[in-house]
């Protein structure tokens, strides 16, 4: 399992978990999106949408915007 919290930095590993997931054995990639992104996603969130298995959202809007995404009320739970 992957678990990240928005930084660009965190790509290559997403990714590499990604291919693991398809090739080895399967891999759960969580993404949540950061806290001041209200009306639109980070770069790094336009990049991983598509991939990755739950998407989570600070802010109903940005839900709205990305239907796939998980809207995070009070406290985070998997």
């Amino acid at each position: 399992m992957v678990v990240s919290n928005g930084p660009g930095t965190a790509l290559p590993i997403i990714y590499i978990a990604f291919i693991i997931g398809k090739l080895l054995w399967n891999t759960k990639i969580i993404f949540i999106e950061s806290f001041c992104r209200i009306n639109s996603l980070s770069l790094t969130g336009r990049l991983v949408f598509k991939i990755v298995d739950r998407f989570y959202v600070y802010w109903e809007e940005l839900q709205k915007a990305h239907p796939k995404s998980l809207l995070i009320k009070g406290n985070l739970s998997m």
